[in-house]
């Protein structure tokens, strides 16, 4: 009875702590800013803005933007939202033209994105990916760029630059290199659109892990300690 009643309060201190650590993920919503940011020799990127402030959880993990499926905007490897740039900053700026002055909260692995490319209007353009997607599917960084707002607003190539096009429905998912804290700190979360064809109202979700408070990890301390206990008699 001693060893099944130790065994079974090691599982819910672990149920627990698995709990507490627990991701979610939160919808959030975007403003339009004034002005364009973007490269060429007409930028041509407009820039949202999301308050991520009051986000709960205790860190932030990663960022997932899904195109909203709403056919608008370019045809063909340039079909649905044109990402320009995903920047989280505590900096808060009102125009696109002061995307100069962010100051990057947090490091994006964006060799490690994960594209699930949506569909495409005609021309199919039949071995081509989306544009800024590699052949295997895999986001091309050299192309993309996405911790820059530099964006060449064209379909013609070569010309077009420094964006990735996610097709109707498709998307794209950034991990941080570590997770970002919330601790109450004004956080902002900027993303831009290449040519301003399509609007930020697809789901754009940001995924913050929450860690165990200190009676958790005592529970769980208590748990282990349990558990020796156990395997100790067990010798005995």
């Amino acid at each position: 009875m001693t060893l099944l009643r130790t065994a079974t309060a090691f599982a819910g201190a672990l149920l627990l702590a698995g709990a507490l650590n627990a991701a979610a993920a939160a919808t959030v919503s975007f403003t339009q800013l004034s002005g364009f940011a973007g490269g060429g020799l007409s930028p041509q990127t407009v820039v949202f803005r999301a308050d991520l402030s009051s986000l709960a959880g205790d860190a932030i993990t990663s960022v997932t933007i899904t195109d909203a499926n709403v056919i608008a905007g370019s045809t063909g490897r340039f079909s649905g939202f044109d990402v320009d740039a995903v920047v989280l900053s505590t900096v808060l700026i009102t125009s696109g033209t002061q995307v100069g002055s962010l100051t990057p909260a947090a490091t994006f692995d964006f060799a490690g994105a994960v594209l699930v490319p949506g569909t495409r209007t005609p021309p199919e353009e039949a071995g081509l990916p989306l544009f800024g997607h590699n052949p295997d599917g895999s986001l091309n960084n050299a192309i993309a760029t996405l911790g820059v707002f530099d964006g060449v607003a064209t379909n013609v190539i070569p010309g077009a630059f420094g964006f990735v096009s996610l097709g109707f429905g498709g998307s794209l998912t950034l991990n941080l290199t570590a997770p970002l804290p919330l601790d109450g700190t004004p956080l902002y979360l900027y993303i831009g659109e290449v040519g301003g064809g399509e609007q930020a109202i697809g789901s754009v979700t940001v995924t913050a892990t929450a860690v165990p408070e200190p009676m958790s990890l005592a529970l769980f301390g208590a748990a282990l300690a349990g558990l020796g206990l156990v395997r100790a008699r067990r010798r005995a």
